[in-house]
């Protein structure tokens, strides 16, 4: 009778062991599949999140505007080009109208609406008429308006967004400048498994608006931000932080090896003197 007592208290003891073990394999479980459906969330986001920015940010990089830390340091005409391009490439383009000599005409408040979405509720326009041998983007004062020619912008960069990092309530982001397609740079990417590498990248910093909307707030040039500058044939080689302390032995070693990637000679060295045959 005792015997059979323990026996039961041990089944018992054995079986609570047993539902401990299922139930933290259970959790574990229940862990992995929500870190992994996290991680996938996560990637998803930040994928769509980037290709959300390379279409706001296109308009005003795809001239390659120079480095600013405030858009109104930026040249009137810079803006001007920004905003016309940013309405053309919006929603509102099927809703512009062609007049009698068969050019768009688009009103000059859509270029301020633009251009307070992408660079902010302070920058302020100058309307005029600008454009280059190309193309002319004419301003009609007493319409209000721009008479835009039907054209096929070409030979523009394209964003491709590398990195989204935030510093405070600023987002910077790393932005590759992929170059217009030609038969070199076609050759060049399929020879580096079909990605297009671009010539430069630079630093676009974003802040929020009263509505809570993202505007571009700085362009910055990444020369000393330890981002990969793509030099020469197109390889990429780390820029230097500020706080890297390079010797003299490096740096000659460094010389040498730019000099036999170059074809050309060492500091110190002089080329070998061709003879001719006799």
């Amino acid at each position: 009778m005792a015997e059979t007592t323990v026996r039961r208290r041990r089944r018992k003891g054995a079986a609570s062991i047993g539902a401990i073990f299922i139930l933290l394999a259970a959790i574990g479980l229940l862990a992995v599949l929500v870190f992994t459906v996290g991680l996938t969330k996560d990637f998803i986001d930040n994928k769509a999140q980037k290709t959300e920015f390379e279409e706001m940010i296109r308009p005003v990089m795809m001239f390659d505007p120079v480095p600013f830390e405030q858009p109104g340091d930026l040249e009137p005409v810079t803006l001007l080009q920004a905003s016309m391009w940013s309405a053309l490439l919006g929603e509102k383009r099927g809703n512009y109208q062609y007049d009698e000599m068969k050019m768009l005409v688009v009103p000059a408040s859509d270029l301020e609406v633009n251009a307070a979405a992408l660079f902010g509720p302070e920058v302020s326009l100058k309307h005029q008429t600008f454009g280059n041998y190309d193309t002319t983007f004419v301003f009609d004062k007493d319409t209000n308006t721009y008479r835009v020619p039907i054209v096929a912008q070409t030979g523009t960069y394209t964003p491709r967004i590398e990195k989204i990092t935030q510093q405070g309530s600023e987002l910077m982001l790393m932005v590759g400048y992929i170059p217009p397609e030609t038969l070199w740079t076609a050759e060049q990417a399929l020879r580096k498994d079909g990605e297009a590498q671009p010539d430069k990248y630079m630093i676009y910093v974003l802040e929020k608006n009263d509505k809570g909307d993202y505007f571009i707030s700085a362009v910055r040039d990444t020369a000393n931000a330890g981002v990969p500058q793509y030099i020469g044939d197109g390889s990429a080689t780390p820029a230097l932080p500020d706080n890297m302390v390079v010797d003299e032995s490096s740096m000659a070693e460094l010389e040498e090896q730019l000099a036999e990637v170059h074809g050309e000679p060492a500091e110190g060295e002089t080329p070998e003197e061709e003879t001719a045959e006799e």
